[in-house]
């Protein structure tokens, strides 16, 4: 299995989708939190199951959620970088400008 981990941005977007969530409903941040955990592990897996896009961004769509991970694969390193948390409303322009 691959090591990941998170861009400070992709982090900080994580967290402010957590509290939104939570704001929302008390425990749907833990919900959110819980979908990708659990895509995280398959990324981890299988990092290549996703097509590489633009400049070899990968995205990987959560289930329950209306969010993408957007991660990178290096292969020197064997290690995932985790570049965004990306909600499927916004500008898909901005998906791959990490």
């Amino acid at each position: 299995m691959w090591k990941s981990r998170f861009s400070e941005s992709g982090l900080h977007e994580l967290y402010d989708a957590v509290d939104w969530y939570d704001e929302q409903s008390l425990g749907l941040g833990d919900k959110f939190l819980a979908a990708v955990n659990e895509m995280k592990l398959v990324i981890e897996t299988s990092p290549f199951l996703f097509a590489a896009k633009e400049r070899n961004y990968r995205a990987a769509l959560l289930n329950q959620f209306p969010y993408l991970i957007i991660y990178l694969v290096d292969e020197v390193e064997n290690e995932i970088l985790i570049t965004s948390i990306f909600h499927t409303s916004r500008n898909p322009k901005k998906k791959f400008k990490k």
